[in-house]
């Protein structure tokens, strides 16, 4: 009867364990899965850094318009990207298309902005790179 009892105590003390490891990997799942590195997306957070912080430029309406457009066109663009790397595109063609699409969405917002915005944008991206390297550089 004891060793009875003592085999329920061990089976129920393995399925209290296991339940204890599934939980917990499905915590650190959660915590580092996609969906929470992505919990903020819409709350102020626009998409690609060059897109960031644009309506602290002084936008007017048309301008804003224009700007909106661009943006949509970009988001195309880098869906289509993601969807050709899942689709096992090669790498560096994908990184290629990534930056020209990027880099024609800023000449093309630099068509549309005024000179003054033009320089904030400019010191906007000075800043967001200063930041992805680790912190502001002082001026020398």
């Amino acid at each position: 009867m004891a060793r009875k009892a003592f085999v329920v105590m061990l089976a129920l003390a393995v399925l209290i364990g296991l339940s204890v490891v599934a939980t917990a990997q499905d915590a650190k799942k959660e915590k580092h899965g996609k969906a929470a590195r992505h919990a903020d997306k819409g709350k102020g957070h626009s998409g690609p850094a060059l897109v960031q912080g644009l309506e602290e430029l002084g936008l007017t309406d048309e301008q804003k318009t224009k700007v909106s457009e661009l943006q949509a066109a970009l988001q195309t663009k880098l869906t289509e990207l993601k969807a050709k790397k899942g689709s096992g595109a090669a790498g560096d063609d994908l990184k290629k298309e990534h930056k020209e699409a990027l880099k024609a969405f800023e000449d093309q917002l630099n068509a549309i902005l005024t000179e003054e915005q033009k320089q904030k944008r400019a010191e906007q991206l000075k800043a967001l790179k200063a930041k992805a390297r680790g912190g502001e550089k002082k001026d020398e």
